[in-house]
């Protein structure tokens, strides 16, 4: 299918009462600039809602019988290939999950499995294996005996005495690709600075991938500019803005550009009034990259923000917030480690705490610009 490109017939202001939906591949939306006098499409319906929804359908569907085992102790971070004990039945350019079970070992060594009560009574949940298997989408690029090759780097280790590891082929039939979104300022309509019945996401991601958002302003959403959720990869994201955010200025808001999916890239985007700027959710799965972003009056901290999100660089941020990775104890309902294998390279920021969990990841924070942290929440870490 060739791709459709969906312009507005001239620059001005378009009043949209929305959501709107993208539920098919090869389209991209493209406007005229986020300038003043350019596009801009303005969100009216006052509730909470995603304006631009960018989602196609289904879910990953293990492909029977494909399943293996991946025979070695010990699969390091870095890796592009594991030893499995058959290769029968898959081939080159074959899309797999490698898959790293959660178990009460490993849970129990990280002491995710001891969260301390908290002091005003709210709940905690510990954490519990069977929410911590986790699967990394990866295409096999060669095959030689029983050693599968594949694009992007291993970004947790695969231990024997944490279950090891598998790998297995997938599905995903509906799954939405080749979606651009261009050069268009979205903007909300609110009723005042902590308004919360307007619009919250400008665009959001759902099983889609190789896709992309480039030249695109959000100004006055209550939650992000561009948030990508765990069923959308390969999505690029560039030269945006999240501006002067209209909700109140607490949890669960303000999460300026926002990644839960995996091999997604943020580039030179920036930020005015968030909190949590360039975030990762709960057990994200990576590579990410965050890259080249800026943030401004930030209110909050960038980083991981919890439940053993893997994986993601955070080079050259520069930002008048905090950027942190570390355990994060009994905020929220029991946020534990926010992160494992992350690296802020080459950052800039008010603070930042880089610790690295008890067992089965490293945190790096390298070439950093600012004061060294001990931690928000514990100080007897690594």
């Amino acid at each position: 299918m060739s791709d459709v490109i969906t312009r507005p017939e001239k620059k001005g202001k378009y009043y949209v009462e929305g959501p709107v939906c993208i539920s098919t591949g090869g389209i991209v939306l493209k406007g005229e600039g986020t300038e003043e006098g350019g596009t801009e499409l303005i969100a009216t319906a006052p509730e909470r809602h995603s304006f631009l929804s960018i989602e196609g359908s289904g879910s990953y569907v293990e492909i029977p019988g494909s399943r293996r085992i991946i025979t070695e102790g010990y699969v390091p971070v870095g890796r592009k290939f594991v030893v499995v004990n058959s290769t029968e039945g898959y081939r080159p350019g074959e899309d797999i999950i490698l898959l790293r079970p959660g178990t009460k070992e490993w849970i129990r060594d990280l002491r995710m499995d001891q969260l301390p009560p908290k002091t005003n009574g709210g709940r905690v949940y510990q954490w519990k294996p069977e929410d911590y298997d986790l699967g990394y989408e990866r295409k096999i690029t060669r095959i030689s005996g029983d050693t599968l090759f594949f694009r992007n780097p291993v970004v947790m280790a695969m231990e024997d005495i944490y279950g090891g590891g598998e790998v297995y082929r997938y599905v995903f039939e509906g799954r939405i690709s080749r979606v651009g979104v261009e050069d268009i300022m979205f903007r909300s309509e609110y009723e005042g600075d902590e308004d919360e019945n307007h619009a919250w996401i400008a665009i959001e991601f759902n099983n889609c991938s190789h896709s992309w958002v480039r030249n695109v302003s959000a100004v006055h959403f209550g939650y992000s500019c561009v948030s990508i959720g765990k069923t959308a990869r390969n999505i690029t994201v560039t030269d945006c803005s999240f501006l002067s955010p209209k909700s109140r200025p607490m949890g669960g808001r303000r999460y300026s550009f926002n990644c839960e999916g995996q091999l997604n890239l943020f580039r030179a985007c920036y930020a005015n009034g968030g909190r949590h700027d360039f975030v990762n959710g709960s057990r994200t799965c990576g590579p990410n990259v965050f890259t080249g972003c800026r943030s401004e009056n930030s209110l909050s901290d960038a980083g991981p923000h919890h439940r053993w999100s893997t994986g993601t660089l955070f080079d050259m941020i520069v930002t008048d917030g905090e950027i942190n990775v570390q355990d994060r104890g009994n905020s929220g309902t029991g946020h534990g480690w926010s992160g494992a294998n992350m690296v802020f390279w080459n950052c800039r920021a008010k603070s930042s705490v880089c610790q690295s969990p008890w067992v089965s990841a490293v945190n790096y924070c390298i070439g950093f610009m600012g004061a060294k942290d001990a931690g928000s929440y514990y100080t007897d870490r690594k």
